[in-house]
């Protein structure tokens, strides 16, 4: 999955340094290997010194991006990634009327945070064609569409839980 345990950092963004004395300042190690099924980096070095496990983080949200886009289920997708973002961000998913169907806000130090496709209470969303909105604390924002296509027993769930299924009413999908 390329998740640091624990941490949900990419490993693929991260870098090995240690801190040299003379220069005062942190130099990155460049013969490192990285071994992603034991979750391994290791590096040689001949001396003793401060040794720190960097990532690197956008300060901007130029990069920032969604994947999978179109979102389908059927072939596997099980979450939407939003990638390359800065160190505190808000993601806001909204449908085509305007209301807000999903919103989440976090210190992302990963650069990264995924959704699980469903609504704040919980239930998978619809079919269809959604907006998203990316701000961070410097006001920055990154705006775009999200395709979500279900297969149709899956979308006819969802389809029945908005009409209010789940409270005991009933509904009747054709």
């Amino acid at each position: 999955d390329n998740i640091i345990d624990d941490y949900n950092v990419n490993v693929n963004k991260t870098s090995l340094y240690y801190y040299d004395d003379s220069l005062d300042k942190w130099e990155k190690f460049t013969n490192i290997t990285l071994d992603k099924v034991r979750k391994v980096i290791t590096c040689k070095t001949k001396h003793l010194s401060y040794y720190g496990l960097f990532m690197v983080v956008n300060n901007n949200l130029n990069t920032a991006h969604i994947y999978p886009n179109p979102f389908k289920p059927s072939t596997g997708h099980t979450k939407i990634y939003f990638a390359n973002l800065t160190n505190h961000t808000k993601i806001q998913i909204f449908n085509i009327s305007g209301d807000l169907i999903y919103e989440d806000e976090k210190d992302t130090s990963a650069g990264e945070l995924n959704w699980d496709v469903k609504n704040a209470k919980g239930e998978p969303i619809a079919s269809g064609v959604y907006m998203y909105i990316i701000t961070n604390n410097a006001g920055q924002i990154k705006k775009g569409k999200i395709a979500i296509i279900r297969c149709p027993a899956t979308e006819s769930l969802a389809r029945f839980r908005s009409f209010g299924a789940e409270k005991g009413k009933l509904a009747i999908i054709r």
